[in-house]
């Protein structure tokens, strides 16, 4: 999505960090952009659908089709040159590229509806479901309130579920707010 000559990238995991945005350019450099805001994507969930790098990333997020779901993310506003370095971190790059260049329909802060573009996983890269860390994600956002309202039961309901699909971290997550919220 063009905004003033300008591309309109829909982040979510990871890249919802401006910080991440610092590490994304050509060498590791720093990727400029011109504007960032809190947005939310219609008909799209959050799916860790893609083969990571385990232990530490054993899964790897897209952005997949699903009709009536909301997923809160931000748009960062960048030149096209800044949009295709980050492409590139993507593995835009690659001959055979693991994510597809998708356009979104999101929600600005005004209560706008834009195009945005994303990724989401290739239909060769993706996993038949999706990996255990996606709930420990989940819960990591509620507990944090990070793109959704800070809920602590709603965090302890994603981390359960995680722990329960044999997710340790998430195991020890359940355990620290469990103490915490002293149940």
């Amino acid at each position: 999505g063009d905004a003033n000559g300008l591309v309109r990238y829909f982040a979510f995991g990871a890249n919802l960090a401006s910080s991440k945005m610092g590490s994304r350019g050509k060498n590791s450099s720093a990727l400029a952009y011109e504007r960032r805001w809190p947005a939310v994507a219609h008909d799209q969930r959050l799916a860790f659908d893609m083969r990571g790098f385990p232990p530490l990333e054993p899964a790897m997020a897209g952005i997949e089709p699903s009709p009536g779901q909301e997923w809160p993310g931000c748009v960062y506003e960048m030149s096209r040159d800044a949009y295709e370095a980050l492409w590139r971190s993507e593995g835009g790059a690659m001959k055979k590229t693991p994510y597809q260049k998708v356009v979104v329909s999101v929600r600005d802060p005004s209560g706008r509806d834009v195009d945005a573009i994303t990724c989401q996983v290739s239909t060769w890269a993706a996993l038949k479901r999706d990996g255990v860390p996606s709930a420990r994600y989940l819960g990591i956002m509620y507990l944090r309130g990070k793109g959704v309202p800070k809920d602590n039961a709603k965090a302890l309901e994603w981390f359960s579920l995680a722990s329960d699909r044999g997710d340790t971290l998430a195991g020890k997550n359940v355990r620290m707010l469990k103490s915490v919220l002293g149940n």
